[in-house]
């Protein structure tokens, strides 16, 4: 059967022997899902953006922010309570925060 396949001199004049025409049918109407792009622009985007994908799922949570000048990731600005930003920063690591109330700035 795979013989009636393998291309000879005569070209399709020999398919037309095959003795089941849903074997014909099948090879070539049959369309493949890996051309197909069924996934949204945005998580297309976020595929092709070259880090590991713990951070690219923080991306998509909205944890961190994309540096487009760079490109690289970096935390969002923080406010901690208890804190000023111009007079008493905080500048020890998010971990070492004994804060109770932290939120991003806008």
């Amino acid at each position: 059967m795979l013989r009636a396949f393998m291309p000879r001199p005569g070209g399709l004049a020999l398919l037309s022997n095959v003795s089941t025409p849903s074997t014909l049918d099948f090879f070539s109407i049959q369309r493949r899902w890996r051309f197909a792009k069924s996934k949204s622009l945005l998580v297309q985007y976020y595929k092709g953006i070259p880090v590991r994908k713990k951070y690219r799922t923080a991306l998509k949570r909205g944890l961190v922010v994309w540096d487009h000048n760079n490109g690289c990731i970096k935390l969002p600005p923080v406010a901690v309570q208890g804190y000023d930003e111009n007079t008493n920063p905080y500048r020890g690591t998010f971990e070492n925060c004994r804060s109770t109330r932290v939120w991003y700035k806008d």
